[in-house]
């Protein structure tokens, strides 16, 4: 039992090399709250030849109990290299989503927020429905449907 959710990471680069990245994660590793660590110590750290990282789960299988998400994110903000960037997304089994905008040091939550786009432009779903509710077309077409 538990939440599984699929991981995709955009591939990044790092200055480090394989062994000093191995080491940089089982520090990171001791750092974090034990209850995160069987929640990270699952992911295999890989440096290819051009110094573009792997993140994976031990089995390979991107569909797992991705619970210590943020403390992921933490540790690639640390390693990735100075002038890159990487997006780090999560979908739950019920289509929830979640990730993190991650460059050297900073880690930003990414919002996924229902938008429509009307006349060329982004609106928030809940704008777009509040002034689709004083129009007439609604009041008379959906009014019954809204309460």
């Amino acid at each position: 039992m538990g939440y599984y959710s699929t991981m995709s990471l955009k591939s990044f680069k790092t200055p480090l090399s394989q062994e000093e990245l191995e080491e940089r994660f089982r520090k990171f590793l001791q750092r974090v709250p034990k209850c995160n660590r069987p929640y990270l110590e699952m992911y295999t750290v890989k440096v290819g030849p051009d110094h573009t990282v792997q993140i994976v789960p031990e089995d390979g299988d991107h569909y797992a109990k991705h619970y210590a998400s943020g403390s992921l994110a933490e540790f690639i903000s640390d390693v990735i290299a100075p002038d890159d960037q990487t997006v780090l997304e999560f979908v739950g089994e019920d289509g929830t989503r979640w990730g993190y905008l991650i460059t050297r040091g900073h880690v930003e939550e990414i919002l996924y927020v229902p938008c429509v786009q009307q006349n060329g432009r982004l609106v928030f779903l809940e704008e777009a429905v509040r002034g689709h509710r004083s129009s007439r077309i609604w009041r008379g077409r959906y009014a019954d449907a809204a309460r």
